[in-house]
């Protein structure tokens, strides 16, 4: 098994990147805040690929090696990463990784959509991870083609772990699985524990994938590398339920995938699931919480009372950042445990102020 060389055009300094991702996760820092950060390049580095255009057909975009491989090329020369980004490409298939195990019914046109099927979950199909499973089988086979030609260049990204209970939802249906929470609580329970060895059943695998492969660790969709292997967990049902009911039905699913991934990154969305905050903060594992404020709302730099509470607690953040608000963070907020994630809202932003945004990042005030 030959070990993943970062290829230093485009990582220069591996070794103090993955200090810095270690300290990150420690709720520390080296010398400053993690940072994400990447632009169009004024010119690609070298001509670009032509690309099939499978702009309707996502399954097409998930499972096509070859059209997957010429876009994560063309990234490769058309982009420039700063700070302690490193490039890498998604898994496949999006939410409907997770909703494959249970046998959903997913369709798909330009992206994926599970399709409310379950009638009651004693019926409802058995959740088993397959990886011989037709679909799943070409996904894995693009990933192959994808870590055989990555040369050090990007890695790839563990699958979209949408959770077990958000999917359940999706599958019966909002309205009728809030019922069953109150009408049938004990088969919602029992089907989410079934899916749940399911899910971890797959967790396993890719973690085998990547080790596999030689990979110095693992990043997801967030972008959060972990040398340890830590992941990204989430649930975005969470902000339909009581915090009782998160106790008894979301918590022990929050609590068993942090528990294998040895520690986890919570995917926080929107202020409907500040609710269950308290709750979350109490898992050991958890380490880091990314905060999404959500469509509408205040950017990060509006929420500096919610991430000061976060760092209070001795956890980590992930926030997707803005240049213009800098200062704001380096005055209400500790490097330690910081991560800035510019990629959503500043792809616009040129070279050269990619350049002057470090600088100004590296000026942090140390507290």
């Amino acid at each position: 098994m030959a070990m993943f060389q970062f290829d230093p055009e485009i990582v220069p300094d591996p070794d103090r990147v993955l200090e810095r991702y270690r300290a990150w996760w420690s709720n520390d820092c080296l010398d400053r805040p993690l940072v994400f950060l990447e632009c169009n390049r004024a010119r690609p580095t070298a001509p670009l690929l032509p690309v099939a255009d499978y702009t309707n057909d996502f399954l097409a975009r998930q499972i096509d090696a070859e059209y997957r491989l010429a876009t994560i090329e063309n990234r490769l020369r058309s982009k420039r990463w700063f700070g302690d980004a490193i490039p890498s490409v998604g898994a496949g298939m999006n939410v409907s990784y997770t909703a494959m195990l249970a046998g959903a019914a997913i369709h798909y046109d330009r992206m994926d959509w599970i399709q409310a099927s379950v009638t009651d979950w004693e019926s409802a199909p058995v959740p088993r991870f397959d990886p011989t499973q037709p679909l799943l089988a070409k996904m894995i086979a693009a990933c192959q083609a994808l870590a055989d030609n990555a040369r050090g260049r990007y890695l790839i990204q563990t699958p979209a772990y949408v959770d077990c209970v958000t999917t359940m939802s999706q599958m019966r249906g909002t309205q009728e699985f809030c019922l069953d929470l109150v009408d049938c609580p004990a088969a919602v329970a029992a089907y989410r524990d079934r899916y749940l060895a399911a899910w971890l059943e797959s967790a396993a695998f890719w973690r085998e994938f990547f080790q596999r492969n030689g990979y110095p660790g693992t990043t997801n969709w967030t972008s959060a590398f972990s040398p340890d292997g830590f992941d990204q967990i989430q649930c975005d049902f969470c902000l339909m339920v009581s915090p009782d009911t998160f106790r008894w039905l979301i918590d022990p699913e929050q609590r068993a995938a942090a528990a294998f991934f040895g520690g986890a990154l919570y995917h926080l969305d929107g202020p409907g699931a500040v609710a269950h905050l308290d709750a979350l903060l109490e898992i050991p594992q958890l380490k880091a919480i990314q905060w999404v404020p959500g469509a509408g709302q205040p950017t990060a730099g509006g929420w500096i009372g919610l991430l000061q509470r976060i760092q209070a607690a001795g956890k980590a953040i992930q926030i997707y950042a803005k240049a213009a608000e800098v200062p704001v963070y380096k005055e209400h907020l500790r490097p330690e445990g910081l991560m800035l994630h510019f990629g959503f809202e500043e792809w616009g932003l040129t070279e050269s102020q990619c350049e002057d945004l470090m600088r100004s990042v590296e000026a942090w005030p140390s507290r």
